[in-house]
């Protein structure tokens, strides 16, 4: 079964001593079931990052957040760029 890894940054560097993800041991075990690898970037934690745990603390979706009543115009055009990016990503990854 292929597996997707999900690569969070929102908490800092996926590195580890100064190695990329790609170059884990544990990754190199089980490269061959990877089908992608989709970084989820760093953001600004006092605007996007805000506006994404906003979203996700009220369980909308982008959709909905965007949407709705709930966000600034700022805020809207945030996330609708954040989920453009994510989109793109995926695409990439052929998901």
């Amino acid at each position: 079964m292929p597996v997707i890894v999900w690569l969070n940054e929102y908490f800092g560097t996926t590195a580890e001593n100064g190695k990329p993800f790609e170059e884990f041991k544990s990754y190199k075990a089980h490269e061959a079931r990877v089908h992608a690898l989709v970084t989820l970037p760093a953001v600004r934690a006092e605007t996007f990052g805000r506006d994404i745990e906003a979203m996700l603390r009220s369980r909308l979706s982008f959709d909905e957040a965007i949407a709705g009543p709930g966000f600034s115009l700022m805020a809207r055009q945030r996330l609708k760029t954040y989920r453009r990016d994510l989109e793109a990503r995926l695409e990439q990854a052929r998901l």
